[in-house]
């Protein structure tokens, strides 16, 4: 038999649960940080509401672990959509997804970060301005022109 505090602990988390039966999600609807992962008081801290869903059933965390996501949805919290990986599993399953715009199979414009055209980035390479001359033209820091002419970023142009 449970513990009462357990039961009233389990009985405040599934308060703010909402199951939507079209897609087997189980929404969280309390409070939420900026990327939209549930934040749930566990009575001791506020931990991710998904990671407190996945205790509830199995038990700790292991250190250095992650809770991911079969569904791709920050605030669900079914136990049957999440499953225990390494930060290496997460980023796999983010590239998998196309939801990892900073691996090395997005590159230039595609890539999400950037500001400069690759037209641009050709341009700087060839240019005999200086870096902070260019760094004013095209509206960037000189550390991105100078990274660009270091062959530090836009390294799948070609260098002449």
């Amino acid at each position: 038999m449970s513990k009462p505090e357990t039961i009233k602990i389990d009985e405040r988390f599934l308060k703010y649960v909402v199951p939507v039966p079209e897609c087997g999600c189980h929404i969280w609807i309390g409070g939420s940080d900026a990327r939209g992962y549930g934040k749930f008081w566990n009575g001791e801290r506020y931990i991710s509401s998904h990671r407190f869903a996945w205790e509830r059933v199995n038990g700790s965390i292991p250190k250095d672990m992650l809770i991911l996501h079969h569904c791709d949805i920050p605030s669900c919290v079914n136990e049957h959509h999440l499953y225990c990986g390494t930060h290496k599993n997460n980023t796999e399953d983010a590239i998998n997804r196309n939801r990892f715009n900073y691996s090395d199979r997005v590159k230039g414009e595609e890539h999400g970060r950037a500001i400069l055209t690759e037209t641009q980035a050709r341009h700087i390479l060839q240019s005999k301005e200086t870096t902070a001359i260019l760094a004013k033209k095209y509206g960037v820091n000189f550390m991105t022109i100078s990274a660009i002419r270091k062959n530090k970023s836009w390294k799948h142009i070609g260098r002449d």
